[in-house]
């Protein structure tokens, strides 16, 4: 199973690949080089468990580095692939995140249950920002929520308590960030959006708990 963002393009061939990867049982993803121009939008994503993430080589230009297969974190969902029998065993992407984050909320689920793997013999070429434009008001509350459910629906409970600091720490300098840029509010708003999640955190929390064997 395949999902593109609106705004990519394919290029010839870049299927074939990905497919030959899924021959081994232990992967249950992979994401491909995903290009915007002469630079990269990503390899993969990477989670820091002071609660961010970031996509690989995002911005760089193409070098030999980058054209490694290996083993990722994240599939980045503006254009990757998944092994259908895994997706739907872990619940698929969140809806309730709407849009943002929810590829790497699903990597999580997914590396319970295998490999995520990058490939970049396939390339997919990203139009960045062309389906929602530059974040701002809604939108960027909308990130700022998901951003922070990622950190409390996910990482395991002495994680959490281990890395609650350094987050606080980003929390603060993501908003100080916010704040120079005249965008504090709906950054705000969506923390507290998130905070008031709790009960709703929680039992997605106790769902994995009780069901962490079939992820």
């Amino acid at each position: 199973m395949q999902v593109l963002n609106d705004d990519t393009e394919v290029t010839a061939g870049f299927a074939e690949p990905v497919l030959r990867r899924f021959s081994d049982p232990r992967v249950v993803a992979v994401t491909p080089l995903v290009l915007k121009g002469e630079r990269i939008d990503s390899t993969g994503d990477v989670y820091y468990p002071a609660g961010f993430a970031r996509k690989r080589g995002h911005d760089e230009p193409l070098r030999s580095e980058h054209l490694r297969p290996g083993r990722v974190f994240g599939a980045s969902g503006s254009a990757s692939f998944y092994r259908r029998s895994t997706l739907l065993a872990c619940g698929g992407f969140a809806e309730e995140l709407h849009a943002y984050f929810d590829d790497v909320d699903l990597s999580f689920r997914l590396n319970r249950q295998g490999m995520v793997w990058y490939e970049p013999q396939s390339r997919v070429y990203h139009r960045v920002s062309s389906s929602y434009g530059t974040a701002s008001g809604e939108l960027l509350a909308l990130q700022s929520r998901n951003e922070e459910l990622v950190f409390w629906r996910n990482l395991p409970l002495l994680q959490l308590l281990l890395w609650l600091p350094a987050h606080v720490a980003a929390v603060g300098l993501k908003g100080l960030l916010r704040l120079r840029e005249g965008r504090l509010l709906p950054f705000l708003r969506g923390r507290v959006a998130a905070w008031s999640s709790a009960a709703d955190v929680m039992r997605y929390r106790n769902c994995y708990t009780k069901n962490r064997e079939n992820w």
